[in-house]
């Protein structure tokens, strides 16, 4: 330390800087160096780390986008909260998560030291049955090989097990989930992701052996702005119709996935770059809307913002089915 410190005060806060630098490795072992820290932007969250924090879901209140609640860590309890950014799924191939009181849960966020909570990018909903303890590794993907279901990962973050290399062998399997941010998509519409992709996640059961984790989950994970991409799916019956706006609602939703929805609807909005599709076919907006007559199942992806899907893509689904 650079000069004594009263900690029982309470008002004299120390930083610990993990020195790396002069870290020293010896037969094996570490040896590591620690110092006091430059406390300049030790409050700027932009500086900090986001991490996992897995609990219990407690005193939930707010609505949707904008909800608070404890997750109880054993003996440590942190307040969380959630806004429009927020990725919110469920752990499993179920889709509509909605958060209740008592579920297991998996927050993703950085801790705001002087608001004391953190802010969460995604919250997961887990599959306490499904949950057992497995092995996680997050980085960077390549050489992924569709018809192989397999690709490698640079490590960035790995819990559950020590890799015995800088990257992970990960194989895929019909059983495996596929997200890309909130959402789940087919193995191929993953793998043609990965091209593009910075940052995936990947869950499952690690063979030392061989480097190779067998993934039950996979995950893309993409940021704008600092936040998790927001990809939000709905499908349902197409209502209140406005060809000239390009404009509809969806009401009832029947299946919604990467948010919590509010209500039974929501609305539609659409953009020049939105992909119109009618029944697996690529058509116009005119077409579309056309097709929408008398009122069909439909489906929209994109971004939900203060109660509206502006989307990327929607179409009119083969007789109200759930096919990507």
């Amino acid at each position: 330390l650079t000069a004594p410190r009263d900690l029982s005060s309470g008002a004299d806060d120390i930083v610990i800087d993990f020195d790396l630098a002069h870290f020293v490795l010896a037969n094996g072992k570490i040896k590591p160096s620690l110092r006091e820290g430059d406390h300049t932007g030790l409050h700027d969250t932009k500086r900090h780390e986001g991490e996992d924090h897995q609990g219990t879901l407690s005193n939930l209140s707010g609505a949707a986008p904008s909800f608070t609640f404890t997750l109880q860590m054993g003996g440590t309890n942190v307040t969380v909260i959630t806004d429009a950014s927020t990725v919110l799924f469920k752990s499993d191939a179920n889709t509509n998560p909605t958060l209740a009181n008592g579920q297991t849960v998996e927050v993703t966020g950085v801790f705001d030291p002087g608001a004391n909570r953190i802010a969460a990018t995604s919250v997961r909903i887990e599959d306490v049955q499904q949950n057992a303890a497995r092995a996680t590794v997050e980085g960077a993907p390549s050489g992924g090989n569709a018809s192989a279901g397999t690709l490698s990962v640079t490590a960035l973050q790995v819990n559950g097990f020590v890799p015995s290399e800088t990257s992970v062998k990960i194989v895929s399997d019909s059983t495996t989930v596929f997200r890309n941010g909130g959402v789940i998509v087919t193995a191929a519409e993953f793998f043609a992701l990965l091209a593009t992709t910075q940052d995936a996640k990947f869950e499952g059961t690690y063979d030392s052996g061989s480097n190779t984790l067998t993934a039950a989950r996979a995950r893309i994970i993409v940021t704008t702005g600092g936040h998790e991409s927001h990809d939000a799916e709905v499908r349902g019956t197409a209502v209140m119709l406005d060809s000239v706006a390009k404009t509809f609602a969806i009401d009832p939703v029947t299946v919604f996935d990467g948010f919590e929805l509010v209500g039974h609807g929501i609305n539609i909005a659409t953009t020049s770059t939105t992909e119109f599709r009618s029944h697996g076919a690529v058509v116009t907006p005119a077409e579309f809307f056309a097709a929408l007559t008398p009122p069909q199942v439909v489906r929209a992806d994109g971004t939900v913002t203060n109660g509206t899907l502006t989307a990327t893509s929607v179409r009119v689904e083969n007789g109200g089915n759930n096919n990507h």
